[in-house]
């Protein structure tokens, strides 16, 4: 008998973590290390705003490849006493020297990467000085210290300061990291006498009888005890940011002294928010991964998905169309909505949604073009002479979500934009200095071209979830575009079909942008016959412990019946959750 690919069976991953129930308070993160320092902060008295930037100092040492002080992001705060939810924005920005033709296109034409846009010659956009935009994380973390925290900054980097002088030992996922990147890595000094010293990465312990060398960070040691002490002024004026500018100066990086202090985090009184099955979700305003995800939402509320067998066919037809119909309509409307007229109210409006969903059909594939939200919006549609179309952002990213025993939450986002960032060191700081203009089309003439100050259309998708003014989870996740599937997945997961928030994040996933469907293998082989009948183009792709095929989510959900906080962590990486004893 002839055999073919479709005759084939194969063994999957089925990979799970417990779940971890406190009401003295919950951390989930990335990495245990990073929780466990937000613990410890819990556990000393301070509150969820506390923990979350002890726990974001300390994953920036522990999961170096995916954030840094000098990098960018957005977090959403619960104020549990005052039934509130407020949101701050620290995304990278594009430093006032940049222009839209200061990178050369390849002179081949080509185009790829991960933007899908044409090539820049050296790949300057997405390593070295020149890809670095001007940090926000130190702003954003200082912002929310000072509205909402309790503890002093000195205090929240302490243990990060003890990772980074006492060193750790280095697990397998830093030494694949590494061994990843090496390559690259090799062409930037600093950064190789950091991560291969001798040539080679951290070696993990493999045998319990054999020795393992900690890992240690002296340099960034010092540069987070300086920023413990100084804050933002220290990033901006004192030792570090001179140390930024003098990179750039010497490396031909676009940022200056000026960029640094100009730069101020946003802090958002409101949140985007939108109604979902009686609940209230709330995301960070503008032209993010959250509002595409809401989007989402709005549109699978059109129909009883909940009603659908978990994991079935109808289940998974259904989130394939509700986002390829938000994809579709994030590439062709959104942008930096400071520099470009975005139908924000008209993407996330129910009667938009209502539109998007008759598009949908049951039984086949779709829908193939974006939608116009400009009839659903307050204001008129602008004329913008610039171009639209399929824009391409991605990133590397960490995420974490704290709460605390008197009901405050906090979902975080922090990220050095692609995995490694500019793989550029702040000299003499052992801080990795984050690749934002990768965010931005390189040729000119677009809605999401590079422009001075502007700021990109990012994947963050933070969202937090309510009932009756209380926080029931918060969520998020790294991972490029996939950040918004997979907290779309997780959420209906969650609500509709009533898992548990663990359980929710564990389950397969598909992500959907466009003609392809990507798919997790683990999905039973007759739904994927069935969806591929439907005129699905699948793309089966296996999740693995070193793979990052789909998003890593995290969360933290509330047990209404005991009033437990419950975790959910990505099963196949480093996420962990630590909770505070009763």
């Amino acid at each position: 008998m002839a055999m073919t690919e479709t005759n084939f069976r194969r063994s999957r991953y089925l990979v799970e973590k417990t779940e971890v129930a406190s009401r003295g308070g919950l951390v989930v993160a990335q990495h245990p290390l990073a929780a466990e320092a937000g613990a410890r902060i819990l556990a000393a008295g301070g509150n969820a705003v506390d923990a979350a930037i002890a726990a974001a100092a300390a994953i920036t040492v522990v999961e170096p490849s995916m954030s840094s002080l000098a990098g960018g992001g957005a977090m959403l705060i619960h104020l549990a006493e005052q039934r509130k939810n407020v949101a701050i924005e620290f995304l990278p920005r594009v430093p006032a020297r940049a222009r839209p033709d200061m990178y050369r296109m390849r002179e081949d034409g080509t185009a790829g990467g991960m933007f899908g846009w044409p090539l820049v010659e050296g790949d300057a956009n997405t390593i070295g000085a020149l890809s670095v935009a001007v940090p926000g994380t130190m702003a954003g973390l200082t912002m929310a210290l000072e509205r909402h925290g309790t503890l002093p900054l000195a205090r929240l980097f302490e243990p990060a300061v003890e990772l980074a002088e006492e060193g750790f030992i280095p697990d397998w996922y830093l030494s694949t990291m590494v061994a990843g990147a090496a390559r690259l890595m090799r062409g930037f000094p600093e950064t190789t006498d950091v991560f291969l010293p001798d040539g080679l990465p951290p070696a993990p312990s493999i045998r319990a009888y054999l020795a393992t060398t900690r890992f240690r960070q002296p340099q960034l040691a010092a540069t987070l005890r300086r920023l413990g002490t100084g804050g933002v002024e220290e990033f901006c004026r004192g030792e570090v940011g001179r140390a930024i500018v003098r990179t750039m100066e010497r490396q031909g990086g676009a940022i200056t002294a000026q960029d640094l202090e100009a730069y101020r985090a946003i802090y958002h009184a409101e949140t985007a928010e939108i109604r979902y099955r009686g609940l209230t979700m709330h995301t960070l305003p503008g032209a993010n991964g959250g509002t595409t995800a809401f989007e989402a939402l709005n549109i699978l509320e059109q129909f009883d998905i909940g009603s659908c067998r978990f994991m079935g066919a109808d289940h998974l037809h259904l989130m394939a169309c509700a986002q390829r119909a938000a994809f579709l309509d994030r590439f062709a409307h959104m942008a930096d909505p400071a520099r470009v007229s975005v139908p924000l109210q008209g993407l996330l409006s129910k009667d938009f949604a209502l539109e998007r969903a008759r598009a949908i059909s049951l039984d086949r594939a779709g829908p193939l073009a974006a939608g116009d939200p400009w009839p659903y919006q307050r204001s008129n549609q602008p004329q913008d002479g610039r171009q639209r179309g399929a824009l391409r952002d991605a990133g590397c990213t960490t995420h974490l979500c704290v709460s605390d025993a008197a009901g405050n939450m906090v979902t975080l986002t922090n990220t050095l934009g692609d995995l490694w960032g500019s793989y550029t060191m702040a000299e003499g700081t052992g801080m990795l200095l984050n690749d934002g203009m990768i965010w931005f089309n390189p040729v000119p003439g677009h809605i999401n071209s590079v422009e001075p100050g502007k700021a990109p259309l990012s994947n963050l998708t933070a969202v937090l979830g309510c009932r009756e003014g209380r926080a029931l989870f918060a969520i998020g996740a790294p991972g490029g575009r996939k950040v918004t599937t997979s907290v779309l997945h997780s959420i209906v997961n969650f609500v509709d079909h009533k898992r548990s928030l663990q359980e929710a994040v564990g389950a397969p996933r598909l992500h959907c942008e466009g003609a392809k469907l990507q798919i997790d293998s683990r999905v039973a082989p007759e739904v994927l016959d069935e969806l591929a009948r439907r005129g699905h183009a699948l793309e089966i792709l296996e999740e693995s412990f070193v793979t990052a095929n789909f998003a890593r989510p995290v969360g933290i959900a509330v047990d209404p019946q005991t009033g437990e906080h419950r975790s959910g962590v990505d099963a196949l990486r480093m996420a962990a959750a630590i909770g505070i004893a009763d």
